[in-house]
């Protein structure tokens, strides 16, 4: 849990969920290994208070770990309270920072079960990463004997598709997770929408939403991210966007207060830009060249003879609607490739 003090800032208060601060003050323990146990388990609640990561070291000796990643996972783990949108830039390690702090808050008895939520043709890729790099074993949803049903698994990455169908919906909502991570985030970005509601409305003490673009038309898109992450935390819509930005789209934001927004976002979301990041990453630049290419006569006669056939469609449709993005496709294929001209056209016939 978290709570406010008198700086207005958010400092961490950690539940001993196992009394073992009592059992040590009672003296609760009748042989060596049960007091064993017990100041175990006392050194790893305090491990909760450090800043530092109880795994970080360990982690270092086995995999390549990034500064930034080590320190966006201190910043979920001490100031934010697990719950963040991660909207570091493409390539530079959001899944390896949640794989981090999974680690991290299953070592230390945070949380006991997780769920991932996935589109489908990133789940094998999580669950290969997480085994491999951090020893954790996630059964999937599809195309894994040992599955069993949405609600049998601690340790579960589903595709968002299938997780949102009624039946596995019900079993998800029933179960309290302990933390609920989501990739692909901007999915959810429209409060409207079935994939929204369901993240939203799921039971659970931590979540982390991962996007490269949690902005890609307003910043109403990254409010309703938030809205998931923290609810309330920025008021309604209607008093933040008129506080915030300056047309009814919500796509200019007021200058005035650009200072005072970031300072609002920075308390849910970490984004790491691959120009902070350059002094020990050797990202290739990439140079752009433009070839001109002669076309041969056939090829001229081709697109000249595919070109008026589009005319005459045109023309036929009278201009007609419907017929203009098919068309544009059409001629866009002429000047592409022979075979896939050849292949449209006999579709048209």
């Amino acid at each position: 849990m978290s709570y406010w003090n008198k700086d207005n800032k958010v400092e961490l208060k950690y539940s001993d969920r196992y009394g073992v601060k009592n059992k040590l003050r009672q003296l609760q323990f009748d042989q060596l290994e049960d007091l064993t146990n017990i100041l175990k388990a006392y050194e790893i609640l305090n491990s909760q208070h450090t800043r530092n990561l109880t795994i970080q070291n360990s982690l270092k000796s086995t995999i390549q770990i990034l500064d930034h990643q080590i320190v966006a996972a201190k910043m979920v783990k001490n100031d934010f309270n697990g719950r963040v949108l991660l909207a570091d830039e493409v390539g530079l390690g959001k899944t390896i920072e949640a794989g981090i702090l999974l680690k991290e808050y299953f070592v230390t008895g945070m949380i006991r079960n997780a769920l991932i939520l996935t589109p489908p043709s990133l789940r094998i890729q999580w669950q290969q990463e997480l085994k491999t790099k951090f020893s954790l074993d996630f059964i999937l949803n599809k195309d894994d004997s040992r599955f069993e049903g949405f609600d049998k698994h601690s340790m579960l990455i589903s595709s968002l598709s299938s997780a949102i169908q009624p039946d596995s919906a019900q079993k998800l909502n029933s179960i309290e997770w302990d933390i609920v991570v989501v990739d692909e985030a901007h999915r959810l970005k429209n409060s409207a929408t079935q994939v929204h509601r369901f993240v939203k409305g799921l039971n659970k003490k931590f979540i982390f939403l991962l996007s490269a673009t949690p902005i890609q038309n307003n910043l109403q898109e990254l409010y309703n991210m938030i809205e998931i992450i923290k609810p309330g935390s920025l008021g309604s819509w209607k008093n933040f966007s008129s506080k915030f930005t300056l047309d009814k789209k919500a796509r200019q934001i007021n200058p005035a207060r650009r200072g005072q927004l970031q300072d609002l976002l920075r308390q849910a979301v970490i984004r790491t830009t691959r120009s902070e990041v350059r002094d020990y990453i050797p990202f290739t630049d990439r140079i752009p060249k433009t070839h001109l290419l002669d076309a041969t006569g056939a090829e001229v006669e081709l697109y000249n003879q595919a070109t008026d056939f589009v005319r005459e469609l045109w023309i036929a449709e009278k201009g007609g609607r419907n017929f203009v993005l098919p068309l544009m496709t059409l001629q866009r294929q002429i000047s592409s490739s022979t075979s896939a001209i050849r292949g449209a056209l006999q579709k048209k016939n």
